[in-house]
């Protein structure tokens, strides 16, 4: 009876040993599963901080990419972190491969004379992005905001009073000789008498009327309490006319003369966008000895962007 007891402890003490093994192993298991678990998980967290760190690097990163001509470009950085360059394409080509880093607020420069670059460039950096700049797109850009003014010039008899009857005549009866661009708003030209003209160039030693077509697009920025308008001084052998949106100012007047000072009104509702076309003919009389010039200052209005 108390072997069979003896027997039935011994059995009880392996049976709890073994219960023990098997705990402490399946409980090693676990705290070694959970550490693995915990190890993989604080790993992707830290890669998923990392990725979504990169990607907000990558969304702010920023370059001005700006053709000088067809061939030759600057990448400027205007952004606190460094931008590293590293393809540009031109015309369908990879002109450069590499890796160039361009520091906060800095530039580079990249000519590719001889290439077949076509003043379209698409810049890769290392992060994926892309940006591109056109010289096309740089010069729309820089005479969007400005006066584009037709050159004209008309041979014409002494003591001719308005050899030209009215503005839209001045294109018909005149020559075209060149083209430039006003980046103010508000301008001055000023013939000086004796100074040299385009009539000299063609030994003209008669009366030569020089004049211009300018056109803006301005953007009306007051409201309706206040008024838009294009002031302008004008001299007294001097003729000029306004269109406002293809529109002339007054259709019964074919040139405005002397007051020398009088307000054009740029009708519409805040912020409305407006063509201004100023025809302007100057006269020179080869008896005369004053100057002729045109001021013009534009209120309430700004050059649209």
């Amino acid at each position: 009876m108390r072997a069979a007891n003896r027997r039935g402890s011994r059995s009880k003490g392996v049976s709890t040993l073994v219960g023990m093994t098997l705990f402490v192993l399946i409980f090693a298991l676990a705290v070694s599963y959970a550490f693995v678990w915990s190890q993989n998980f604080a790993g992707y967290v830290d890669t998923l901080r990392k990725e979504l760190n990169n990607e907000v690097i990558r969304s702010s990163e920023s370059i001005v990419v700006t053709p000088y001509n067809s061939t030759s470009l600057v990448i400027s950085n205007p952004t606190s972190e460094v931008v590293v360059v590293t393809q540009v394409w031109s015309n369908k080509t990879m002109l450069w491969l590499g890796e160039r880093g361009i520091s906060p607020f800095g530039n580079t420069y990249f000519n590719f004379n001889g290439s077949k670059a076509d003043g379209q460039f698409k810049v890769v950096t290392s992060r994926g992005n892309i940006f591109s700049g056109s010289a096309v797109d740089q010069f729309q850009k820089s005479i969007t905001r400005a006066w584009q003014v037709e050159w004209y010039y008309n041979y014409t008899f002494a003591g001719a009073a308005n050899p030209i009857p009215n503005y839209q005549e001045m294109v018909n009866r005149s020559i075209h000789i060149g083209t430039s661009y006003w980046y103010d708003l508000g301008f001055v030209w000023e013939w000086e008498f004796g100074s040299p003209v385009i009539g000299n160039q063609y030994n003209l030693t008669n009366d030569v009327m020089i004049g211009f077509i300018a056109n803006a697009t301005v953007i009306k920025i007051s409201d309706n309490n206040s008024l838009a308008t294009v002031n302008y001084w004008i001299d007294r052998e001097s003729y000029v006319q306004f269109e406002v949106d293809g529109k002339p100012v007054n259709s019964t007047v074919d040139w405005f003369q002397w007051p020398n000072y009088a307000s054009i009104v740029i009708p519409g509702e805040q912020f409305s966008e407006h063509t201004i076309t100023v025809y302007f003919n100057g006269y020179r009389s080869v008896f005369g000895n004053a100057n002729h010039y045109l001021r013009l200052n534009v209120v309430n209005a700004s050059f649209a962007p």
